[in-house]
C-alpha cells in the first residue's frame, strides 16, 4: 500500500504532484503546439518536405560562397599589412630608406606601424565572444550580415582617414568583425550543406583565408601600384576599397536562407524544414535530415520548459575542460610558433631575409600556403592527428633553425646558400599548413560534444588571438633585443615545446568517439594512454 496508493499523511502532497504533473503536461502540449502548429498544418509540413527545390543546389552552393566571403576577408584582414606597409611608414619598394612618398599615404613611422597592425587581433578577440552572443540570439544569417556592415564601415574609413589613431580605431572595428565572422561563418556552413559535403568542405574555411592573405599580396603588390618621384608605392588606399567590395559581397547573405539548424534549436521547426527544402533538389536523404531537426527542436522546447541557461553550457564545458584545455595549448602554441608575425609582416621579413624581389617572395609564399592548405585534408586522413601534428611540429623547428641561421650568417659574413631562407620559411609555412593550422581545430571538434562546441569555439578564438597580439605586437621589440638570428631560434624553441607537448599529452581524436577522449570526468591526461 505505501507504494501504490498516496499514504493518508501525505495527502496534502498529492494535489501539488497532479498539478505539477498537469502543468508538465501542458507544456509538453503547448510544445507540440508551437512546433508542429495544427494537425492540418503539419501533415502538409511533413507531406511537402519529402523532396527538395529544384534549384535547391545552386541554392546552396550561393550560400556556401557567400558565406565564404568572410573568412576571405579573414585573411585579407590580417595580410593587409604586408605589401602596405613599407608605404605606409615612407619607404619606397626594393629600399629601406625614407623617401618622398604621396602625402595621402604615408600615415606613421616604423615603430608605431606594430601597434597599429595589431589591433585587428585585439578586436578580433572581442568579436570571438561577441559573434558567438548574436549569433545564439539573432541567427547565423543576421550575424554574418551585422559582420559585413561592420567590415564595409571599417574598410571605407580606413581608405579616407589620414590620422594615425584613427587608423588605429578603424583597425581595430575590422578585427572585432573579423572576430565575429571567424565564428559564425563556419557554423552557417556546417549547417546548411548536405551530411556527405560535410567532410569534403571541412577545409574550405582554412582555404578561404589563405586566399584573402594571398589576394590581399597580389593586388598590394602587383595591381595598386603608385610610382611618385622615381618610387614605387603600395596604393594601400585603393586596397582598402577591394576590401569594401569584398564586404559588399558578404552583405549578399540577407538573400539566403537561414541555418535549419538554428532555426530548429529555437523551437520552430516549420521555418527550419522550408529552409532545408530550399537547400536541398533531391530527397536523398531529405527525411533523415528532417527527423535530427525534429529532435532538436523537441529539446530545444524541454529546454525552455527546463529554464536552461548559459550558465548550464559553462558547467557542461568544464566537465570536458581536460581535452578542451589540451587543444587550447595546442591553439596557444600553434599561434606563438610566430605564423600570424609571418602573414603581417612577409614583405618586410623577405626584404631584411635580403631576397631581391620581397613583393614577389611573400607573394608566392602565400600561393604555396594556398596548395599545401588544399592538400591538408587529404593528409589528415591518411596520417594520424597525434603524428602529423608532431612531423608539423618538428618541420616548423627545422624551418626556424633554417632562418635563424640564414640571419646569423649574414651578419658573421658565414657560409649559407641563397637557397637556405626561402626554403627554411616555406617548410615552415608547409608544417602550419599542413598540421599545426588546421588540426588543433579538428581536434576540438572530435573531442569534445556539439552542445558545446560553441562556447569552445568562441574561447579557443579568443586565446589564439590573444596570442597573435602579443607575437605580432612585440615581434619586431624582440628582434631589436634578441637580434634577428635570436627571434626566429626563440620561435623554434616554441616549437620544440610543442612537439614535447603533442608527444607527452596529446591523445589521437581521429577514428575515435568522443566518450573515451573525455573519460575520467575530463582529467588533463585523459585518453592519453589510446594515444596513436
Amino acid at each position: 500500500g505505501e507504494t501504490a496508493t498516496c499514504p493518508r499523511e501525505a495527502s496534502a502532497e498529492c494535489p501539488r504532484v497532479a498539478s505539477a504533473e498537469g502543468r508538465a503536461a501542458s507544456d509538453r502540449a503547448a510544445g507540440r503546439k508551437m512546433l508542429f502548429g495544427n494537425s492540418q498544418l503539419s501533415s502538409f509540413s511533413v507531406a511537402t518536405s519529402r523532396s527538395g527545390s529544384p534549384a535547391g543546389a545552386w541554392r546552396l552552393f550561393a550560400a556556401v560562397m557567400v558565406c565564404s566571403c568572410s573568412p576571405v576577408l579573414f585573411g585579407f584582414s590580417l595580410a593587409f599589412t604586408s605589401p602596405t606597409q613599407r608605404a605606409i611608414v615612407g619607404n619606397a619598394r626594393g629600399t629601406d630608406a625614407h623617401v618622398n612618398t604621396p602625402f595621402d599615404l604615408t600615415i606613421f613611422t616604423q615603430r608605431q606601424f606594430p601597434r597599429y597592425a595589431t589591433h585587428l587581433t585585439i578586436g578580433a578577440a572581442f568579436g570571438a565572444f561577441l559573434g558567438n552572443s548574436l549569433s545564439n540570439r539573432c541567427g547565423r544569417k543576421k550575424a554574418l550580415a551585422v559582420t559585413a556592415f561592420v567590415h564595409i564601415i571599417s574598410w571605407a574609413m580606413i581608405s579616407l582617414v589620414r590620422a594615425f589613431m584613427s587608423m588605429v580605431i578603424w583597425r581595430l572595428v575590422a578585427g572585432i568583425a573579423v572576430g565575429m565572422g571567424s565564428f559564425v561563418a563556419p557554423c552557417y556552413i556546417r549547417e546548411v550543406v548536405p551530411p556527405h559535403l560535410k567532410r569534403p568542405l571541412a577545409s574550405l574555411d582554412q582555404l578561404s583565408i589563405v586566399f584573402g592573405a594571398l589576394l590581399a599580396n597580389v593586388f598590394g603588390s602587383f595591381v595598386f601600384v603608385e610610382e611618385y618621384d622615381g618610387h614605387m608605392f603600395c596604393d594601400w588606399r585603393s586596397l582598402s576599397r577591394l576590401g569594401v567590395l569584398l564586404s559588399v559581397l558578404l552583405l549578399w547573405i540577407v538573400c539566403m536562407p537561414e541555418s535549419p539548424r538554428w532555426l530548429a534549436s529555437k523551437g520552430q521547426l516549420r521555418a527550419a524544414r522550408f529552409a532545408l527544402r530550399r537547400l536541398r533538389t533531391g530527397s536523398d536523404g531529405l527525411m533523415e535530415e528532417e527527423s535530427e531537426l525534429t529532435a532538436l527542436a523537441e529539446m530545444a522546447v524541454a529546454g525552455t520548459s527546463d529554464q536552461a541557461s548559459v550558465g548550464n553550457n559553462r558547467r557542461r564545458l568544464r566537465e570536458f575542460r581536460g581535452p578542451f584545455g589540451l587543444t587550447l595549448g595546442l591553439v596557444a602554441l600553434q599561434q606563438l610558433s610566430g605564423i600570424s608575425a609571418v602573414l603581417m609582416y612577409a614583405t618586410e621579413i623577405c626584404s631584411r631575409m635580403g631576397l631581391r624581389e620581397a613583393e614577389l617572395g611573400a607573394t608566392s609564399l602565400m600561393a604555396a600556403q594556398l596548395l599545401f592548405t588544399g592538400a591538408a585534408g587529404h593528409i589528415a586522413d591518411l596520417v594520424s592527428r597525434r603524428s602529423l601534428l608532431q612531423l608539423a611540429s618538428a618541420a616548423a623547428f627545422v624551418g626556424h633553425l633554417g632562418i635563424s641561421y640564414h640571419y646569423l650568417a649574414r651578419e658573421q659574413h658565414l657560409w649559407a646558400p641563397e637557397w637556405l631562407a626561402p626554403a627554411s620559411l616555406l617548410v615552415y609555412i608547409l608544417a602550419s599548413a599542413t598540421g599545426l593550422g588546421p588540426l588543433p581545430w579538428l581536434m576540438l571538434a572530435e573531442s569534445l560534444p556539439e552542445d558545446v562546441m560553441g562556447r569552445a569555439n568562441a574561447t579557443a578564438a579568443a586565446v589564439g588571438w590573444s596570442c597573435a597580439f602579443l607575437v605580432c605586437g612585440y615581434f619586431w621589440d624582440v628582434q631589436e633585443a634578441l637580434s634577428p638570428p635570436g627571434v626566429f631560434l626563440l620561435f623554434a624553441f616554441v616549437c620544440f615545446c610543442c612537439f614535447l607537448y603533442v608527444t607527452l599529452l596529446v591523445p589521437e581524436s581521429r577514428g575515435k568517439a568522443r566518450e573515451p577522449l573525455v573519460a575520467g570526468g575530463g582529467g588533463a591526461r585523459a585518453g592519453a594512454g589510446g594515444a596513436a
